[in-house]
């Protein structure tokens, strides 16, 4: 089968960047673009850009690569000065020691969200595709994952975990040779990261193993594998929540119960899946292993009041479930005072609290563990 003429290809990313980004953003609203300058961000900048909406790009120089950084941060306001985009460079402070990808990545995504405040834009778009999305499951698989890390990217989701801001990745669908495809039609100019070849990041093994990332056959196979994986996810989620299942992610906010009846009501890997998005939900901290997971299920064979600690995590056995929370939350739960009415019962790690009237305790007032 032959590829679809070059126009056929500007034509579909264009169009498919218009849609997924009107589905978010209003259409007189502004839209932030992370642009690197790199062809996957110049080129969605373009796309962006053709659609006739207002863009703003924000672009990280962090300084890690002397002139060629600079020379990255000049492509990327020529760019925007050319396509009437405005342009916000913000200049990294000195990267740690070690984990530098990781520091790059949130404090990109901290610079992000900022611009994003600044112009009242209610979406960042990034330019992830089809090729990264594989790449990253192939990471995924490479380091152990389960059901979320089979699902790669989601072409949407918040910008962080409590941000009103959306990440949205309008060239998930598209190939990165039909991204250059489009670079090379419209003469769109780049930059090359030689990082991005370097042997010391697993992203960059996996691309040179498979190939390349232009060149990996089975890059859509794989991305429609996550897509298949990321609708198992949400029919499984639907399903866990008519049976009584609390959302994991407000493990964030404080402390969760999980019913016993739920854990009882489901197979052993989708029990130890809902105790993983709770434990990944938690701050801090958590490891999140097939060995944490199994010591959390254990606890629901023990008596009332067992419990282990999983780095900055806290998991106790109650009455009817597991609690999880946090150090800093249950720091705060210990320093608080609370005040009881007669009648009034409380859930303690250790056991039920029940008041009473004085003269007429009940016999079984006060629960502890033996």
């Amino acid at each position: 089968m032959s590829p679809p003429p070059p126009h056929e290809i500007g034509e579909a990313i264009e169009s498919r960047v218009a849609e997924r980004t009107r589905t978010h953003v209003p259409k007189d609203g502004p839209v932030v673009a992370g642009v690197s300058g790199g062809v996957d961000s110049i080129v969605l900048l373009h796309a962006l850009a053709a659609s006739g909406r207002e863009v703003v790009a924000a672009h990280v120089n962090y300084g890690l690569r002397g002139a060629d950084s600079d020379a990255d941060e000049r492509l990327v306001r020529e760019v925007c000065e050319k396509l009437g985009a405005s342009c916000r460079v913000m200049r990294a402070p000195k990267s740690p020691s070690a984990s530098v990808q990781a520091w790059a990545r949130s404090v990109r995504y901290a610079w992000f969200e900022q611009v994003a405040a600044q112009v009242s834009a209610p979406a960042v778009a990034v330019a992830h595709h089809v090729d990264d999305q594989a790449e990253t499951v192939l990471i995924n698989i490479i380091r152990g994952t389960g059901i979320d890390g089979l699902r790669g990217m989601r072409p949407v989701r918040p910008l962080r975990r409590d941000s009103d801001v959306l990440l949205i990745r309008p060239l998930l669908g598209m190939r990165r040779a039909d991204i250059e495809s489009y670079a090379r039609i419209h003469g769109v100019s780049w930059r090359e990261d030689a990082s991005n070849t370097s042997e010391r990041y697993l992203r960059s093994r996996v691309r040179s193993w498979t190939g390349g990332a232009s060149g990996l056959a089975d890059a859509e196979r794989i991305a429609a594998i996550a897509d298949r994986v990321q609708t198992t996810r949400e029919r499984l989620s639907g399903i866990l929540h008519g049976l009584g299942c609390p959302d994991p992610s407000s493990a964030a906010n404080g402390p969760l119960h999980l019913p016993e009846r739920v854990l009882s009501a489901v197979p052993p890997v989708a029990a130890g899946w809902i105790v993983n998005r709770i434990l990944s939900n938690i701050e801090g901290s958590v490891p999140q292993n097939r060995d944490v997971v199994d010591e959390v299920l254990g606890l629901i064979d023990s008596q009332v009041g067992r419990r282990i600690e999983a780095g900055d995590a806290t998991v106790w056995r109650m009455r009817d479930g597991l609690r999880f929370e946090s150090s800093r939350h249950r720091a705060a739960a210990d320093a608080s005072p609370r005040t009881f009415q007669i009648g009034d019962s409380v859930d303690l790690p250790g056991g039920r609290l029940e008041t009473a009237g004085w003269g007429s305790p009940p016999p079984d007032a006060l629960r502890l563990p033996a």
